[in-house]
């Protein structure tokens, strides 16, 4: 399923994948700082209750004090607070202190609510103190009454407050345990967390690099193969990514390119072929004129020899018509080889034009092949940004995370961890971009063998046209000497059938002969011709054959 995929599919789904482990991380640490961030606010909060409370039962001690010095100097007032309401702890306990108090830590109101009676009754025993202070009465009666009542209220006082200090000490206890409790976790989620981002990110870069850089290495060697003219390799793929398509595309141009290295060698053994029967046509037709040359001489001579005598004419007409008939003989057969190599010169055209087309549609699949690879180059630069950004964003969650302090630690590591797998990232990307410019640089010199393939067999289609155009004038030259020495046999019948016409058909011979004579020379010189093109043809047959041989095909 993922050799499928669309390259950017795998990259998204690799970094979106990335992306939920780090967001997970970030979740589990944000949430677990602010746990524990809850826990030493509601700790710092008991203590500070603590405190207070505690000093409540300090600024009692202080009040029964000064009630005391006020005993004992025998004054006629107190000079302490007597509205529970107006103490500082009346103003605490029935105003909003005690409210926010209950509302943060509702296990309280209980023993807060108990503070109200025995509060009520300590500020009631001051006044009580300060209408025996007037009325004068004795200190027994004063020390009887501080000892009934101001006493028992100050110990129910500072027994509620104790016991509300009790409370938060205890509840602060459960608290820095349940904190301890939670730090111990967020430590060990952390580790676990990034024991599994690390497994998760190995198992990522694997996971790409089986399913990306090493198909390209695949695909490279192949290009590294065909360079280096060694068609017998093969590169298989199933996938249907782009990387798939681009090695399939690999394969079909090497094939393509066995296929038409083939057809050139084997077209190059036809045209050697055909070369060497041009050379032994043109060494026949040279032979053959030049026996058409001496039969014409001899027919000259007895052309000569009838005017000189009417008896010798009809021994010498039916002599040259014997030679003329031979001529007629072997001009035709010379006018079938002239036909047959022009039909071989005409095949030899249609099968270099078809090279030509050939290694033209191979030359522009090898031109799509390095536009490919320079998309795959514009994909790797998108991916580089991003790991760059990933390495700015992890630089800033470093320091944002040394602001932190200790609370900040454990996100430090996960950020030194992104910054190192981006680090990894880039260095992957950098083998990616060498890779591709391995094969740009093998596609380039493929084009370049292409090149060379193309010129050559465009040079031996120029050879074999003009091999074709000589072929087509010979035939010309051929008709015209069949047909010629058709009119001499003719003529030499006429001076068989008349002895009377003698004189006329004699000059008609000599007048055909001569005619034949410079036909002769010319079908020697395009004999001559014929021979130097198919020598031509044949050098470069060879030179076509040593150029695809440098190729390994079996």
């Amino acid at each position: 399923m993922f050799k499928n995929m669309k390259i950017k599919y795998k990259l998204f789904g690799g970094f979106f994948l990335a992306f939920l482990i780090l967001a997970t991380v970030a979740f589990k640490s944000q949430y677990a700082l602010t746990t524990i961030h809850e826990k030493e606010l509601q700790v710092n909060q008991m203590g500070e209750l603590q405190q207070l409370l505690l000093k409540k039962i300090t600024d009692h001690y202080k009040w029964v004090n000064k009630v005391n010095e006020d005993i004992v100097r025998q004054s006629t007032g107190l000079t302490v607070e007597k509205d529970d309401h107006a103490c500082s702890l009346g103003k605490w306990l029935y105003g909003s202190g005690r409210r926010n108090t209950i509302t943060m830590f509702p296990g309280l109101k209980g023993v807060l609510s108990s503070l109200e009676e025995p509060h009520a009754r300590l500020h009631n025993s001051a006044m009580g103190l300060e209408k025996l202070l007037q009325l004068n009465v004795s200190q027994i009666a004063i020390s009887n009454y501080y000892k009934n009542k101001t006493s028992p209220a100050l110990l129910d006082v500072q027994a509620g407050l104790q016991k509300a200090v009790d409370i938060l000490s205890r509840d602060a206890q459960t608290a820095g345990r349940e904190l301890e409790d939670i730090q111990r976790s967020a430590i060990q989620w952390g580790y676990g967390l990034l024991i599994f981002a690390a497994f998760a990110f190995i198992l990522i870069s694997i996971l790409l690099s089986n399913l990306i850089v090493k198909p390209l290495a695949e695909s490279v060697e192949y290009a590294q193969a065909i360079q280096n003219e060694d068609l017998t390799v093969s590169l298989y793929s199933d996938r249907g990514d782009e990387i798939g398509e681009l090695q399939k595309a690999l394969n079909d141009m090497g094939e393509n390119l066995k296929s038409i290295l083939g057809d050139v060698l084997s077209y190059s053994d036809q045209l050697a072929g055909a070369s060497e029967q041009m050379n032994e046509a043109a060494g026949k037709m040279s032979r053959e004129t030049a026996q058409v040359n001496e039969k014409s001489h001899t027919v000259a001579s007895a052309a000569e020899e009838m005017s000189m005598t009417m008896k010798d004419v009809s021994s010498a007409s039916e002599h040259a018509t014997a030679n003329m008939n031979h001529v007629a003989s072997s001009t035709e057969q010379m006018s079938a080889t002239v036909s047959e190599i022009a039909q071989n010169s005409e095949n030899a055209r249609s099968i270099t034009e078809k090279a030509v087309r050939s290694v033209e549609q191979a030359s522009t699949k090898v031109a799509v092949l390095g536009e490919a690879a320079r998309q795959v180059t514009q994909v790797v630069e998108v991916i580089n940004d991003i790991s760059e950004q990933t390495k700015l964003l992890a630089l800033n969650a470093t320091i944002e995370a040394a602001r932190a302090g200790e609370a900040g630690k454990g996100f430090a590591v996960v950020a030194n961890e992104v910054k190192e797998l981006a680090k990894q990232t880039n260095d992957a990307i950098g083998e990616i971009r060498t890779k591709i410019e391995a094969i740009q640089n093998s596609t380039d010199d493929t084009i370049s063998e292409i090149s060379s393939i193309s010129k050559v067999i465009g040079e031996v289609n120029d050879t074999v046209n003009n091999i074709a155009t000589a072929v087509e004038e010979q035939s010309v030259t051929t008709n015209d000497i069949a047909y010629n020495v058709k009119d001499a046999a003719n003529g030499l019948s006429t001076v068989s059938d008349s002895v009377t016409q003698s004189a006329m058909a004699s000059q008609s011979i000599a007048a055909d002969i001569s005619m034949v004579n410079q036909t002769n020379d010319l079908v020697l010189q395009e004999s001559q011709l014929v021979s130097e093109n198919a020598g031509e043809l044949a050098k470069m047959s060879e030179q076509l054959k040593s150029i695809v041989q440098r190729f390994r095909l079996n």
